[in-house]
C-alpha cells in the first residue's frame, strides 16, 4: 500500500484546494454548493497515492478523537506522576490507546508504525 502525500497540507481558499509541498501539489479539490462544501476530486502525483490520501481523509474524525484521548491520557499520567501515583488501570488504558493509534496508522498507511 502506497503512502499518502507527505504534509504539511494547507487549505488554499482562493483555489478551493488542499495543497501540499508549499502549493506545488494538489491533494484535493473542493467546491461550495448550497449550504456546504463537497469534495470534487482527490489528486496526487500517482493514482495509488490518491487512494492513500482518501484513506487519510476518511480517518480524519477518528484521528482527531484519538489525539484528544491521547492528550487527556498524557495529562492524567502527568498528574499521576507528579503525585507518585501508579495504577495498573491507567497503564492498561495507555496501552489501549497506543494499540489503537498503531492500528489506525497501519490502516491509513499500510505499514507498521
Amino acid at each position: 500500500m502506497a503512502g499518502h502525500t507527505p504534509g504539511p497540507w494547507q487549505w488554499n481558499g482562493d483555489f478551493h484546494e488542499i495543497q501540499a509541498a508549499g502549493g506545488e501539489t494538489v491533494v484535493a479539490m473542493v467546491n461550495e454548493r448550497g449550504t456546504g462544501w463537497y469534495l470534487v476530486s482527490l489528486e496526487a502525483p500517482e493514482p495509488i497515492e490518491a487512494g492513500a490520501n482518501a484513506r487519510l481523509i476518511e480517518r480524519a474524525p477518528q484521528l482527531f478523537e484519538l489525539v484528544k484521548n491521547l492528550r487527556h491520557l498524557v495529562q492524567v499520567c502527568d498528574a499521576a506522576a507528579a503525585t507518585g501515583y501508579e495504577d495498573e488501570f491507567l497503564a492498561a488504558d495507555g496501552g489501549y490507546w497506543m494499540a489503537l493509534a498503531r492500528t489506525t496508522i497501519k490502516e491509513i498507511d499500510g505499514r507498521e508504525p
